[in-house]
């Protein structure tokens, strides 16, 4: 079926092509009250911990990069 899945993924086996994506939101209190399924209820601190690893270890260190790549006066231009 043409345009239900991207040309740059392939299969790799006969099993049927099936993924879902699920978005957690921020960590901050005005998320706090949104209902999550119970499998990521069970797992809420490991998620919790990876998001906020991964915004404070990586992406800031990316934006950082992209000011400076770009010759902006202040390298924390993206993060602000």
């Amino acid at each position: 079926m043409a345009g239900s899945r991207r040309a740059t993924r392939d299969r790799i086996s006969s099993f049927k092509y099936n993924f879902e994506i699920y978005n957690v939101p921020k960590f901050i209190p005005e998320h706090s009250g949104r209902p999550h399924p119970e499998i990521f209820k069970r797992h809420w601190a490991t998620i919790e911990w990876f998001s906020k690893h991964i915004h404070d270890q990586i992406i800031w260190k990316l934006l950082a990069i992209f000011a400076i790549t770009l010759d902006l006066e202040d390298e924390d231009w993206f993060a602000k």
